[in-house]
């Protein structure tokens, strides 16, 4: 075995720049399940870990001669998965953030009125959910928006019912004491 082969089995992402193709599988056949357990901290399901997995790769190859260079291209490579994590995070919670209806009734003097109202509520809890950690947050949008049962969250999780109605318990008191002084204008 020559120096160049033993050097790519210690450190495939060294080869970056010579072996591109090469040093992309290698990185995946070596570190897919480390990174799979990283992203699954941030994401509970497997195929938004997967598509994480994925841009997490693609990202790797677009920055590869950076990459190659680093002391540390491992703790590079979580550090993006991480980034790539939370940045679907987010937008699935943008997605999954439904404004409220047009049509509740509002207590107001006109439609126009009602509809601020709502706008301001929808706006309210947007932020109060920002408080939350992610596990809260994504619970909380699970239950409230989504509409899954806490059987649904217990398996979608893997936690004990009780732990999801904990969590359902304490963001909803957050919920309701951020919205208590502006619920309290409006009737």
């Amino acid at each position: 075995m020559n120096e160049q082969e033993n050097h790519s089995r210690n450190d495939p992402f060294k080869d970056l720049v010579h072996c591109p193709e090469k040093a992309m599988e290698a990185i995946f056949e070596c570190y897919e399940a480390e990174l799979y357990q990283y992203v699954k901290k941030f994401i509970s399901d497997d195929d938004i870990i997967k598509d994480v997995i994925q841009e997490t790769l693609i990202a790797l190859w677009k920055q590869k001669e950076k990459i190659a260079v680093l002391d540390t291209p491992f703790f590079y490579m979580l550090r993006i998965a991480k980034y790539q994590a939370l940045s679907i995070v987010r937008e699935v919670q943008r997605k999954n953030t439904l404004p409220l209806e047009e049509n509740y009734d509002v207590p107001g003097t006109d439609k126009a009125d009602g509809k601020l109202r709502l706008q301001e509520i929808d706006r309210q809890i947007r932020e109060i959910t920002d408080t939350l950690t992610l596990r809260e947050r994504e619970i909380f949008i699970e239950s409230r928006f989504l509409g899954l049962s806490n059987k649904e969250i217990m398996e979608r999780h893997n936690m004990a019912e009780q732990t999801v109605k904990n969590y359902l318990s304490r963001t909803l008191k957050v919920v309701r004491e951020g919205l208590k002084d502006l619920l309290t204008l409006f009737i």
